[in-house]
């Protein structure tokens, strides 16, 4: 390899060039002039330097990994040299779930399950007859309470049981009567706490409960079958809207402040694919407990009377809320009164 020393032009002085780009594996020098400074020195290069070089650079570069700092260079452990990456499986394709049982030793093994569904047997040639009751004050057009309007209703029935007998009528606690006999329409005085009501009887229609059979079902025939079950259910139990709730302390927990829990059930008449079927599902409501009032406030309250106690303005407004919404019964009278309002 020849090196090839060119003189600056222009005078003594040269220009100072930056050495130029390396070129495949081949190795270029360049010398400088003289320093500007003066020294007048000149570098050169021994043969020997040169074919060495050459040498190390015509030689194949290999790259040595080195560890960076702050990483864990320890090798994996020998357990996961085994472990293998698996193809995924396509997703355009439904697969069935396999069945939790795969030794075919139980499949057809049959279990009992309780439910709440208890099937209904009724005539399919029978009917019901569909009555509308309305109670009006004679002379007045005063709306009437929900209690009144029952408790009209109530004396009435049981003043005529030959016209109307228990056991073949049901009432829904609203305004419609379902019978399977034919009771008489028109209109009935029915005189209560020196007041005249007059109670009409107006006949619907008549329900066939061959209906229940057809789809869909007549909801007007399933409705009034669902009255006459719940008044049946009804003659052991007592109910509270649409829940019935059995009688007696056995049936009923004390939470204390004088509130009972009531333990009962909700019953409903339901369409299913089996035929009519009852669901009876649990109840639990808390009711006050039935007795004196002096001895309900006591428990509820914690207030103490006595023949001289003096009640204080804030158990004073106590009490009214206590008793806020309240059936009273009155006892000392011949005639039993009920009170809801305590106000004044």
């Amino acid at each position: 390899m020849e090196f090839q020393v060119k003189k600056p032009r222009g005078g003594n002085q040269a220009k100072n060039r930056g050495p130029r780009p390396n070129s495949g594996n081949k190795t270029s020098a360049s010398v400088h002039g003289p320093d500007t400074r003066g020294h007048g020195q000149r570098k050169e290069l021994n043969q020997s330097e040169v074919t060495r070089n050459d040498h190390n650079e015509n030689k194949k570069q290999e790259v040595v990994p080195q560890p960076i700092a702050g990483c864990i260079t320890d090798p994996l452990p020998s357990k996961l040299d085994s472990l293998q990456i698996s193809t995924a499986k396509p997703l355009n394709k439904l697969v069935p779930m396999q069945r939790p049982n795969q030794t075919k030793t139980s499949r057809n093994q049959s279990i009992n399950i309780l439910v709440n569904h208890f099937p209904i047997n009724y005539d399919e040639k029978g009917r019901i007859l569909h009555y509308e009751f309305k109670v009006e004050l004679e002379k007045s057009t005063a709306e009437i309470s929900k209690a009144d309007f029952s408790s009209i209703k109530h004396k009435l029935f049981n003043s005529r049981k030959d016209l109307f007998p228990s056991s073949s009528i049901a009432y829904d606690g609203h305004r419609y009567v379902y019978s399977s006999i034919q009771l008489p329409v028109g209109q009935f005085k029915v005189e209560s706490h020196r007041k005249i009501y007059v109670a009409t009887i107006e006949y619907k229609k008549e329900l066939n409960l061959s209906k229940l059979k057809g789809s869909p079902v007549s909801r007007e025939v399933l409705q009034g079958l669902d009255v006459i079950i719940r008044k049946d259910s009804a003659l052991k139990k007592f109910a509270i809207g649409r829940n019935l709730y059995s009688k007696g302390a056995n049936h009923s927990y004390n939470l204390g402040r004088g509130i009972i829990a009531l333990q009962g059930s909700h019953q409903t008449t339901k369409s299913t694919e089996l035929g009519l079927m009852l669901s009876v599902d649990d109840s639990i409501m808390p009711v006050r407990k039935p007795g004196p009032v002096l001895k309900y406030l006591q428990e509820n309250l914690r207030i103490k009377f006595t023949e001289n106690v003096k009640l204080t303005e804030t158990q004073r407004l106590a009490i009214e809320y206590a008793l806020e919404e309240v059936r009273v019964s009155v006892t000392h009278r011949k005639e039993q009164s009920k009170f809801t309002d305590f106000s004044g």
